[in-house]
């Protein structure tokens, strides 16, 4: 019985926060860490948790089994109180919760070297206002007001609860050499509440808009894409993720070790940037793979990762971003569809697959 509301505070826990209350690259280290370390408390991971539910998930997954919760009898009794808890005082609550969800839409910010680009940056903003005043469901603070707040440089907390709105959306426009005609946009969004545990990822994004400039500089015409992937691509990165890069390159030298040879330069440049985001909380390496545009023709089991997840921030004449969609065709072809099996995505790349039967991707 002791084992089962183990198993269920376990459960409990990844509800309120998101997060498995027990981590590990391999089996070994998970049971490690279930019978050794105790998990993050919630409410440093989610601030709205409440702190009788931080106390009750704490007690579920107590690592002794004389102190942990003894009975269902007695997790119900706490699971009743807490409800009673948040059900008490509605008309607080109800002062509390905004009437309605809002939302300012920050002038989007140019970036690129070329200040004509400003018009550009401003226009994006206007659209993407016009488009949400169209949710009859959201407030939408208008051009006028946030417009006011452009090159001010103060933090989002300030500026939500100023304009009295639960969520920001703020946004970069970069535009790279004028012989790589590309533009790269980039979005986040957060509500007011989160705010405190995203500044790590503008870290991020400010690495790649350097990591893009030093490629052109390194391999000038020789670079036709660079693509990001893993948890970085799918903008799910924690502070200690690695940057899982995907270059194109003409012209490159045969095997791995040259490559890589060359490829130092570029790390190198880098490496200031890498220190500062150190100092910032950020501890992170680059992890590149270099490919001719023959071989990415040939294809690569790597490329089903980036199917989904990739984030092309290069792309000569979209030829990366081509055969990607080529890829993506030939799985839709073949019926193939993603699975979430333990901890990880997996391809189950024909469902319908017969014992010998040949196919290709």
């Amino acid at each position: 019985m002791r084992t089962d509301l183990f198993s269920f505070g376990a459960v409990l826990y990844e509800m309120a926060t998101g997060r498995q209350a027990f981590t590990g690259n391999t089996s070994a280290v998970i049971f490690d860490t279930i019978l050794h370390k105790a998990p993050t408390s919630p409410v440093k991971l989610n601030a709205d948790c409440p702190p009788e539910l931080d106390r009750m998930l704490n007690k579920l997954l107590e690592k002794d089994r004389n102190l942990r919760c003894q009975t269902t009898r007695e997790t119900l009794v706490d699971l009743q109180r807490l409800r009673r808890d948040l059900t008490s005082g509605p008309k607080q609550r109800a002062a509390e919760a905004p009437e309605q969800l809002s939302i300012v839409v920050l002038p989007f910010e140019n970036i690129s070297p070329d200040p004509e680009n400003e018009y550009f940056a401003d226009g994006l903003t206007e659209e993407v206002i016009a488009d949400l005043t169209q949710v009859q469901a959201l407030r939408v603070i208008s051009r006028t007001s946030a417009m006011r707040i452009k090159g001010s440089g103060r933090d989002l907390r300030s500026i939500a609860a100023e304009l009295g709105v639960r969520f920001v959306l703020e946004g970069s426009v970069r535009k790279a050499l004028v012989f790589f005609p590309w533009c790269a946009i980039h979005c986040s969004i957060g509500d007011e509440s989160a705010m405190k545990h995203n500044s790590w990822a503008a870290v991020f994004e400010s690495i790649l808009q350097t990591l893009c400039d030093k490629a052109l500089c390194v391999y000038g015409d020789r670079l036709v894409s660079v693509a990001v992937f893993g948890s970085v691509g799918r903008a799910a990165m924690r502070p200690d993720s690695d940057i899982d890069m995907h270059f194109v390159l003409e012209r490159l030298s045969n095997g791995r070790l040259k490559r890589m040879a060359e490829f130092q330069v570029l790390d190198r440049l880098m490496d200031p940037v890498l220190r500062e985001a150190r100092v910032q909380g950020v501890s992170t390496s680059l992890s590149p793979v270099l490919k001719t545009p023959e071989e990415v023709r040939l294809g690569s089991p790597l490329f089903l990762d980036m199917v989904e997840d990739a984030r092309i921030l290069v792309d000569r004449n979209g030829f990366f971003r081509q055969q990607i969609d080529l890829l993506r065709e030939r799985l839709a072809q073949l019926g193939a569809k993603r699975v979430w099996k333990g901890n990880a995505w997996y391809w189950d790349l024909k469902p319908d697959y017969r014992c010998g039967e040949e196919f290709e991707l």
